[in-house]
């Protein structure tokens, strides 16, 4: 009773599509939203069928629209303190071992992480030729703190901190200067929630490495490229950054 919708994650350099983010999307008519769905596992202890529906469904829906993911990543959303049982794990090893090192293993934000149960998770999706990335960085849990310890190779701007940011000098500086330090680690910085264009070209403008939003797309069951308009409008703002163009 659930499926997984796909939203692109565009880079601000090419503006081609980079990767897409898996999004549950409960089918039923009385569990309508993915916080239910968590609600209600935490509630009946479920947590950890929960982590594995996630990535079993996610790369049964990658593995069904393979060829439309073209040479994209995909991010899988998992939580910080449950791990996939060895079963599991054995079983996305056996199933889609030729695909994981596609695969971003993208940490939300929730609680704060146990240390012995993240290290599990890194050696799991180092060993499968993947990476990391950190979710909703700037609020909760998600600080410098969680960034130095998880070691990730991207961390996603909360869209709080990315919402009318185009009118906010003080976020602007906070996340150009995030930016900055992101790039000084071999660290690449997604802004989440880009949603009107003045806010991708202002996030463009800071030195962000990739984009997500409904301005560029929203999540589909079916994968989909994002609108050529949209590509250019990329590209062009990226141009404009390069020479220095405000």
């Amino acid at each position: 009773e659930v499926r997984f919708a796909f939203q692109p994650i565009d880079s601000v350099k090419t503006g081609e599509v980079f990767a897409y983010e898996a999004l549950m999307r409960p089918q039923s008519d009385t569990i309508q939203t993915v916080s239910d769905v968590i609600r209600l596992s935490r509630v009946h202890s479920k947590m950890p069928q929960l982590e594995s529906l996630t990535w079993t469904g996610a790369l049964q829906e990658f593995r069904l629209q393979k060829e439309a993911f073209g040479e994209a990543k995909l991010f899988i959303n998992s939580m910080p303190n449950i791990n996939l049982s060895k079963k599991t794990r054995d079983f996305i090893y056996t199933t889609y071992h030729d695909d994981l090192y596609r695969v971003v293993l993208e940490i939300i934000e929730s609680e704060q992480t146990d240390s012995d149960c993240m290290a599990l998770k890194q050696r799991a999706i180092h060993a499968w030729g993947g990476e990391i990335a950190l979710d909703d960085f700037g609020t909760g849990y998600s600080t410098e703190t969680a960034m130095l310890a998880l070691q990730p190779n991207y961390v996603k701007l909360d869209m709080a901190m990315i919402r009318d940011i185009d009118k906010d000098i003080a976020r602007q500086t906070m996340v150009k200067h995030f930016a900055d330090y992101s790039r000084s680690q071999h660290i690449r910085s997604i802004a989440e929630g880009v949603e009107t264009q003045e806010e991708m070209r202002t996030v463009v403008r800071l030195g962000v490495d990739y984009i997500q939003g409904y301005y560029l797309a929203k999540p589909e069951l079916e994968v989909k490229d994002i609108p050529l308009e949209k590509k250019q409008q990329l590209r062009q703002a990226y141009r404009e950054f390069v020479n220095g163009e405000t």
